[in-house]
This record gives structure tokens, sequence and C-alpha cells, in this order.
């Protein structure tokens, strides 16, 4: 799930029962470039960041999640 919120944030969550244990969000640039990595927070039932992208430039970027060394998820996100 992927919620886009004002001012250039977004929220990127999936499903606490997906993840176990603590998992890696990373975020690479159109050339597979890496422009943002850190622990994701995790509550009861969701493991969740949000990413403030209002310092990167227009483009496409692609998103991972990795825990215990396993993609968990991933996709795209567009900032104009």
């Amino acid at each position: 799930e992927i919620i886009l919120e004002a001012e250039k944030i977004h929220e990127f969550s999936l499903p606490r029962p997906f993840i176990a244990g603590p998992a890696i969000f990373t975020l690479y640039d159109a050339l597979g470039l890496e422009v943002l990595r850190r622990q994701m927070h995790s509550n009861t039932d969701r493991i969740e960041e949000r990413v403030d992208i209002s310092g990167l430039p227009a483009g496409l970027y692609f998103w991972r999640v990795e825990a215990r060394g396993a993609l968990v998820g991933g996709g795209k996100v567009v900032v104009y």
C-alpha cells in the first residue's frame, strides 16, 4: 500500500504477517542509484515508513523493502 499525502510525503506500508523482524526500505532513482535507505518502523499489525521526497528531483523512482535478506515488497513512485 502506498499513500501519497500533501507536501510530497509518501507512506509506505506492508502488512505485518509478510515481514518477520526488521525491514529495510530503499529508494532508487531511474538509473538504479540508491537515494535513500532506512529501517522501517513497526506497529502491532503493519510495518511502515513515512518518506519526505520534497527534496528529490522530478522523475521516476523505485522502492523495495527487504527483510532477512529477502525482497518482500517493491514498486514505483513518480515525483513531479
